[in-house]
């Protein structure tokens, strides 16, 4: 009798568990139709378009912006935000960096009514027309100028991102640290590249 009731209890327990096993299944499938179908947020808007009046776009980036001139950061121009934006985000990165040190420039949280940067930042952590600039690949807080290797050219990517949010990320965060955080939140996006070459 003992031995009949244990094997019922046996039998109810695995009837539950596959119940269970059951539901969650649904549950998994019910949420993959969902993250299909949420539109892509780049689509949505219209396209941004970045430019510079220092140089033009696929252009040789002046000796001023660079290591070898006084290094400033170039002023950067953009046109209307798309719909629901609460901030900018700025990166600028070395296409054909070795050893990691790719990012040149990180600003971040610019107002949504920004619509240029002017020349010649400062290089501090807090930007007096509002948002943050973090550290570059070398350590250091804002513009670091092209300066690639002697005798060779390398491509400078400045992207800029419209986010439905702020970030709200301490002033030492990284390149890869706001890439992870505006995940999901880019409502358009533009890009601008410009090139340099040192004298041998």
């Amino acid at each position: 009798m003992a031995k009949a009731l244990e094997q019922m209890n046996q039998l109810r327990r695995a009837i539950g568990l596959l119940a269970l096993m059951s539901i969650g299944g649904l549950t998994a499938c019910n949420a993959l139709p969902f993250l299909r179908s949420s539109p892509p947020l780049l689509r949505s808007s219209p396209p941004l378009h970045l430019s510079s009046p220092a140089f033009a776009a696929n252009a040789d980036i002046p000796t001023p912006f660079t290591c070898d001139g006084a290094n400033r950061s170039p002023a950067l121009t953009w046109d209307t935000a798309p719909a629901n934006t609460r901030s900018w985000v700025l990166l600028m990165q070395d296409l054909d960096a070795a050893h990691g040190k790719g990012v040149h420039w990180v600003v971040y949280d610019l107002p949504p009514d920004t619509r240029h940067l002017p020349e010649g930042l400062p290089t501090l952590p807090f930007l007096l027309e509002g948002g943050v600039q973090g550290k570059n690949d070398f350590g250091q807080y804002g513009y670091k100028g092209p300066c690639p290797p002697a005798a060779t050219s390398h491509r400078y990517q400045f992207r800029l991102y419209a986010l439905d949010k702020l970030l709200d990320l301490p002033p030492n965060s990284t390149g890869a640290a706001i890439q992870d955080a505006m995940t999901g939140h880019i409502l358009a996006e533009a890009e601008f590249i410009g090139r340099y070459r040192r004298q041998p």
